[in-house]
Formats: structure tokens, C-alpha cells, sequence
């Protein structure tokens, strides 16, 4: 058994709509499930659980109002809120503004790619955890760099898991997966984490391709900034990894990569796939505002648009 301590209760209350299927693999090491079928718009709470090692299966509902009779989604993509970057407690209001901001929008559910804090403590993860709980749909996190380091070892993954939750997971509705990366792990290697993530990373592909999903993949680190076979840098993934997920994503369909780390816009695309570095809401280096991304869906179709802080 493995023990994770932070969970999501879920809570029965108003009526019933459709349902969110999030699958999360802690160890890949068998197939064990557990399932939760909720027909009802959840509360969402955290508290301490034991998971079984493998598979966890949890059936999440949305509201009917993120997602229409045309089965358009509407999603909240939020780049490093990284409390502490500049000044803590500007960085502290602007991802609550943003928070506030995203309830009003009520969408699907919010992403938030990475580097959630500065620096790991007791304080900032405490600080980001009482943010993200006043979130009103539900929100899914990656790791970023500052959350796991720039070289993560078994003991900064297992403080993060702790802490945060899953480092990586998938999220399906209706026709759409979006599988959610660490890309920590395929930025430096890790013993076998790295094998085992790019096992699951394969394994969701060809599942979403077999069930006809429309998939979009969200973790931190960029691919690449300008060109796929630029050299790597702090920005970007290694040349090798690059290749492999470029062909990945190629053969598999899918319609977009949703990033941050640039602390700024940059946009791409590459064999039709969409790749998108939002605005972070901490600060920006090109001198844009802070905000986030969002994202409307519609079957194939895809569109997103700046939603400023304040405004």
C-alpha cells in the first residue's frame, strides 16, 4: 500500500451532470484500481487516504455550466504562481486575484503548469495550498522546476507528492484527455522514473488515440522556444527527449502542449500541434502583465485568450 496523504473527498451536492475520469500512476506497478462513480457536482476537500499501489480511478463531476450542449469546454491554464519570486506577498495576491478571476469565469477546471512556489517550505506550500483550496472547479497542478529542482532526486519527488499530490496524472471528459507531465523528469534523468513516466506518458497516448480523444499534454518546461532542433538550454528540454515526444505527439494526435517556465508568451506549432507557453501571474520578462490563459474547446477547435489580473 502506498500512503499519499493528500486526497480529494468528494462530496455529494446539487444535481446531477457529466463526469471528469481522472486516472493518476503512482508506482506502474500493477493493476489495482480503485473507483469512485459520483453523479453530482462535488465539493472538494482535502484529507489523509491510502492508495493502493498502480492505478487510482477517481470519477470527478463538473458543473453544467463548464461544458454546453455542444460539448464545448471551457479550461484555465495558470503559469507559475511561484510565490516568492519577487515580492512575496505581491506574488501571494496576485494568485489569489487570479483565483477569484478563474470562479468568475467557472470553467471545467483549471491547470496550473508548474512552479507553484519558489522556493519549497512549510510556509509557501502552506500559502499555495489555502490559494488553490478557493478554487470553485477543480484544479490539477504539475511540478515545476522550483517545486522539485532543477535535478529532482527521489526525496524532492517524494516531498512534492506529499505535499502537492500526483506529479502526473490524466484528465478526460467527453472526447478530450489532457495528460498531465513532469517534465522535471525529462529534463534530467531518474533512475527508473524517467522510464517508468515516459512508460505512462505512451500508455495514456494510445489509450486517448484509441478512444478517439482530442488530447492536450500540460507540463512546465517548454519542448523548445523557437525551433525543434535548437540546442538545449535552461528553457528547454534536451534535443534527444525532444525528438522522441515530438514523434509522440506527432503520431498520437496531439492538438496542443500547454507549457510554462518562460515567464512570458511563446507560441509555436510543429506538425500541427499547438504549443503554448502562457503569461505567469507571479511576473513577466517580457514586460507583459501577469494573468492566465483561457482556453475554449470545441471538438477539434481550440482557441485561447489573455485574461489579465484586475481586469
Amino acid at each position: 500500500m502506498l500512503e499519499l496523504p493528500l486526497v480529494w473527498q468528494l462530496t455529494r451536492s446539487h444535481s446531477n451532470t457529466g463526469a471528469v475520469q481522472m486516472r493518476v500512476d503512482n508506482e506502474q506497478a500493477d493493476s489495482h484500481y480503485l473507483a469512485m462513480n459520483i453523479h453530482s457536482t462535488p465539493s472538494l476537500h482535502r484529507r489523509p487516504h491510502i492508495w493502493p499501489a498502480g492505478w487510482l480511478i477517481v470519477w470527478l463531476a463538473i458543473s453544467a455550466a463548464a461544458v454546453s450542449e455542444t460539448g464545448t469546454l471551457t479550461v484555465v491554464q495558470i503559469c507559475d504562481p511561484q510565490l516568492g519570486m519577487t515580492d512575496y506577498r505581491v506574488n501571494v495576491a496576485s494568485f489569489e486575484q487570479a483565483v477569484k478571476q478563474a470562479n468568475l469565469i467557472s470553467p471545467g477546471f483549471v491547470v496550473v503548469c508548474g512552479d507553484l512556489v519558489n522556493s519549497t517550505n512549510a510556509v509557501s506550500i502552506a500559502d499555495f495550498d489555502r490559494i488553490k483550496g478557493a478554487f470553485t472547479v477543480p484544479c490539477y497542478c504539475v511540478p515545476g522546476n522550483h517545486d522539485v529542482g532543477n535535478k529532482p532526486t527521489l526525496d524532492s519527488l517524494a516531498r512534492y507528492r506529499q505535499a502537492i499530490g500526483p506529479d502526473y496524472c490524466s484528465v478526460a471528459y467527453q472526447g478530450y484527455r489532457f495528460i498531465l507531465i513532469n517534465t522535471s523528469l525529462l529534463k534530467q534523468d531518474l533512475d527508473r522514473e524517467t522510464d517508468k513516466h515516459l512508460a505512462w506518458i505512451k500508455m495514456e497516448l494510445e489509450d486517448a488515440a484509441g478512444k478517439g480523444e482530442t488530447v492536450y499534454v500540460c507540463g512546465h518546461i517548454p519542448l523548445f522556444i523557437k525551433h525543434p532542433d535548437e540546442a538545449e538550454g535552461y528553457g528547454n528540454l534536451p534535443v534527444q527527449r525532444r525528438r522522441e515526444l515530438l514523434s509522440l505527439f506527432e503520431r498520437y494526435n496531439v492538438h496542443a502542449v500547454l507549457t510554462g517556465h518562460a515567464h512570458g508568451l511563446i507560441t509555436n506549432r510543429y506538425a500541427g500541434i499547438e504549443f503554448l507557453s502562457g503569461e505567469a501571474t507571479s511576473t513577466n520578462l517580457d514586460k507583459r502583465p501577469v494573468g492566465f490563459r483561457l482556453w475554449t474547446l470545441s471538438g477539434t477547435n481550440s482557441q485561447s485568450r489573455f485574461v489579465p489580473l484586475g481586469k
